[in-house]
């Protein structure tokens, strides 16, 4: 009796392919880290999935989570304050802060992309790099915006301005350089005077300091470039830094 071969020969060729297919390597899901600071003055209750957690002012809640989009929910008391998804990237830790000028205001969630931070290039040594944005609510829309420091010039301190942020809105304005003052011990100066003053007649509307974080053995700041904010009392604060 003669065996036809082909019809055998394509059945194992399929059986082999259909294996192949049924065993290809499943790929195992990619993680990213994720951190979401609370800049508010108010406690928020974060929900991801089954992790929750309470946040005060200034505390941060850790995650590591599959990449892709996440969905977070965001509470003050029983309130939601925001329902939306957060992306997580793999083998990469994503900042997230949370941020409400006033207690009226509605919340935002930024990132390091905000205004270019994440991109914008470090300044030389000595120098800061600054961008303000005005969410005070009982300042006008636009203010203009100066930078005081001290500095030692011939064994003498001396005021000295240092940067003009002018028509500063609700927004971030753009990146400008600021020179470092010098302290006695040549250490670089951290402590800066902000006069905001009304674009109209150059009437002081409101003052504040901002000192930036340094590191107290060499006095060398943490970081150089900055997202400076006025919130609801008129207050400099930072919102992020790099």
């Amino acid at each position: 009796m003669r065996i036809n071969f082909y019809p055998i020969l394509i059945s194992v060729v399929f059986f082999c392919f259909s294996s192949c297919s049924k065993g290809d390597i499943v790929q195992e899901p990619h993680f990213g880290a994720v951190s979401v600071k609370n800049l508010t003055s108010e406690k928020i209750n974060v929900l991801q999935g089954d992790k929750t957690s309470v946040l005060a002012s200034g505390e941060v809640f850790n995650l590591n989570l599959v990449s892709g989009q996440q969905r977070f929910r965001f509470y003050v008391a029983d309130t939601l304050q925001k329902d939306t998804a957060l992306a997580v990237e793999p083998f990469v830790s994503q900042d997230y802060v949370l941020f409400k000028p006033g207690t009226s205001s509605s919340l935002k969630i930024y990132d390091t992309s905000l205004h270019g931070l994440a991109t914008t290039a470090l300044p030389d040594s000595g120098k800061v790099k600054i961008s303000f944005g005005n969410f005070s609510t009982s300042l006008p829309g636009r203010v203009n915006i100066f930078l005081t420091t001290k500095t030692y010039a011939g064994n003498v301190q001396r005021d000295v301005q240092v940067g003009e942020f002018l028509d500063v809105k609700n927004t971030f304005s753009e990146f400008k350089i600021v020179p470092l003052g010098t302290g006695s011990s040549s250490r670089p100066q951290t402590l800066y005077s902000v006069t905001v003053m009304d674009p109209t007649d150059n009437h002081i509307l409101a003052t504040s300091t901002i000192n930036f974080p340094n590191i107290q053995a060499t006095g060398a700041l943490v970081n150089s470039v900055f997202l400076l904010y006025l919130n609801a009392n008129n207050d400099v604060n930072i919102l992020m830094s790099k």
